[in-house]
């Protein structure tokens, strides 16, 4: 039973990075498609640093589009782990 302890620190590690990553990935992405929908439709909506109040990214359009964007990141994520373990 002692032996289990180190993998199960080891799998809380990763989850923990997981998760932070995966919330950092989710505000970039959605900040570079709020950018991209703003310089098209109010170039002044966008701070001079680059970023668009959060507020402003919640339009349907944008989050339709980052689910999009999100959900293909994941399933590619799932085939290359599928596709290496095969390979494995």
């Amino acid at each position: 039973m002692a032996r289990i302890w180190p993998a199960i620190a080891l799998l809380a590690t990763c989850t923990v990075g997981d998760a932070t990553l995966n919330s950092s990935r989710l505000f970039l992405t959605e900040q570079a498609l709020c950018r991209q929908y703003y310089i098209v439709h109010n170039p002044a909506t966008i701070a001079p640093d680059g970023r668009v109040n959060e507020q402003q990214c919640k339009l349907d359009g944008i989050q339709a589009e980052l689910s999009m964007v999100i959900g293909a990141f994941e399933a590619l994520t799932l085939l290359c782990g599928k596709i290496l373990r095969m390979g494995l």
